[in-house]
Formats: C-alpha cells, sequence, structure tokens
C-alpha cells in the first residue's frame, strides 16, 4: 500500500467504511538470493529480461487470484 502525502494510508478511509477496495494493491518481493539459490540460470535469465519477468510474474499472479476468487470482480494492475 503506498502512503498518501500526509503519510497516511489512502486506502483506509475506503476499508474503514466496510467498502471493499477493488483497486487495492500490495507489494510482492521476490528474493532474488533465493532464487539464485534454487535456480542459478533463471536467476540470470531475470537479471537479464526483468521488464519480461516483471509482467510474468503479474500474470501468475492475476491468475492466481482469478482461481482464487472465482466469479467475482478483479482487476489488474
Amino acid at each position: 500500500l503506498s502512503a498518501g502525502t500526509d503519510g497516511e494510508d489512502p486506502d483506509h478511509d475506503e476499508l474503514a467504511d466496510g467498502e471493499p477496495d477493488h483497486e487495492l494493491t500490495v507489494p510482492l518481493y521476490i528474493n532474488m538470493d533465493d532464487v539464485s539459490e534454487h535456480d542459478p540460470a533463471l536467476y540470470l535469465s531475470i537479471q537479464q529480461n526483468a521488464k519480461r519477468y516483471h509482467q510474468l510474474f503479474g500474470d501468475v499472479v492475476d491468475s492466481l487470484i482469478v482461481r482464487k476468487l472465482g466469479d467475482r470482480e478483479v482487476s489488474s494492475s
């Protein structure tokens, strides 16, 4: 979640009102040291094609969310 200019969470008011925030985003961190230990070739490929892998990770996460939530509305970032 990103903080507003006053340091407050911009999504806080919407979440506090009980309305779901369909635009909620949270960071996903990939530890590249772990990737390197698990698969050195994948580590190098990610380094050389960061934009492509960023998109691939996003697509996979989106598909997992859709699979989990089913027919509920899901917005992608």
